[in-house]
């Protein structure tokens, strides 16, 4: 009964934690990026924000545990591979994200 009930409760509870890890993330680096903007902290030394690529990361992992965790202690491999699908489609967005960051990056480098 526990066993089920954690099985059937995972992704949920997986795609929660996803979610919210992408939504601090994105709101942390875009505060970071505006008291950027602002004048330096008292101690002089300037904060740097987490890329946001990062959480992408976290995330991604979390779906391939859940994944993991879904195919070898479940009946059915097709949610596993669902959750495969969404853990590497966030490996993706954070890659581009890399990319948008590195070229950001270049670009001011230049000026």
């Amino acid at each position: 009964m526990i066993t089920e009930f954690f099985m059937n409760a995972l992704p949920w509870v997986a795609c929660g934690l996803m979610v919210a890890i992408i939504c601090a993330g994105t709101y942390y680096t875009t505060r970071k990026k505006q008291s950027a903007d602002a004048p330096e902290p008292s101690d002089g030394k300037p904060e740097k924000a987490t890329p946001l690529s990062a959480y992408y990361y976290i995330a991604s992992s979390i779906g391939y545990a859940a994944a993991l965790i879904i195919m070898f202690c479940g009946n059915d491999t097709s949610h596993g591979i669902v959750w495969m699908c969404i853990a590497s489609m966030f490996m993706c967005i954070g890659s581009a994200q890399v990319a948008k960051e590195r070229k950001k990056k270049d670009g001011d480098g230049e000026k």
